[in-house]
């Protein structure tokens, strides 16, 4: 017995656009009180932000990856290569693996990129911002928390970070309803990715290490359960987006 091809309940966005997310009754039952947001809601609804809550002028300064682009740069190769090559070779595969993300696309034009990222069912959120100013960077210094202290006049927590930093500071900003980890090793993976990338599309070295791009971790509202983290990512793009994104472009 064959099972039948689940039904397609809308396409967004809808034809003739090209890219669009099917999503099915299966999708839409994720949506469902306990369960997880799955990677087709979740890139539907952070393409639905960008096409429809923002500016045409807006939209194209930023670029939000689809949830498989982390997965993609990070999978594990196979590789009997000697512990002192190994690391460079890492480097320029797991490059090799997403270059064709960004063939049409130069990624140190926009002023935010946005990386929806998934580690062990859990989903949580990064930010690059400004990659395109780190030659003219200053350090941050090193990874650490920003305090947040909900008031009812400020009720955005990205909104009080950009109220602390240098305008068009480059940095990495992981937002996560679990916990305020810095996360290291994913700003370090972003990092080197930038770098690869810098190298294709600039022809030049430029190191996105040692101060040039910082990572930090803010402190965002935390969800009460372990299965509302996709709607919390969803949350963070969409405050960042209406008022903190909008706050620096009209400044």
């Amino acid at each position: 017995i064959f099972e039948s091809e689940p039904t397609i309940l809308v396409v967004y966005p809808p034809p003739p656009a090209k890219g669009g997310f099917s999503i099915t009754e299966e999708d839409l039952s994720c949506l469902d009180e306990g369960e997880f947001l799955n990677d087709v809601i979740i890139d539907f609804y952070l393409k639905y932000l960008v096409c429809e809550k923002l500016q045409k002028e807006d939209a194209n300064r930023c670029h939000v990856f689809s949830s498989f682009f982390y997965k993609s740069l990070t999978q594990k190769d196979q590789d009997t290569t000697s512990v002192f090559r190994l690391r460079i070779l890492q480097i320029f595969r797991r490059h090799n693996r997403v270059k064709t993300w960004t063939r049409h696309l130069d990624l140190f034009e926009k002023d935010f990129i946005f990386v929806p990222i998934n580690e062990s069912a859990h989903w949580y959120l990064t930010v690059i911002c400004f990659p395109g100013q780190v030659l003219q960077c200053s350090a941050l210094g090193p990874l650490e928390n920003v305090d947040y202290t909900p008031s009812p006049s400020l009720q955005n927590p990205m909104s009080l970070f950009y109220r602390q930093m240098a305008s068009e500071q480059p940095c990495i900003l992981i937002m996560d309803s679990l916990s305020c980890r810095s996360r290291p090793m994913v700003v370090k993976m972003l990092q080197e990715y930038l770098e690869m990338e810098w190298w294709v599309k600039k022809g030049s070295w430029q190191s996105f290490t040692n101060g040039a791009m910082n990572g930090w971790s803010l402190q965002v509202p935390q969800q009460h359960n372990h299965t509302d983290c996709g709607v919390y990512l969803l949350q963070y793009v969409e405050s960042f987006l209406m008022v903190s994104l909008k706050c620096m472009l009209n400044s």
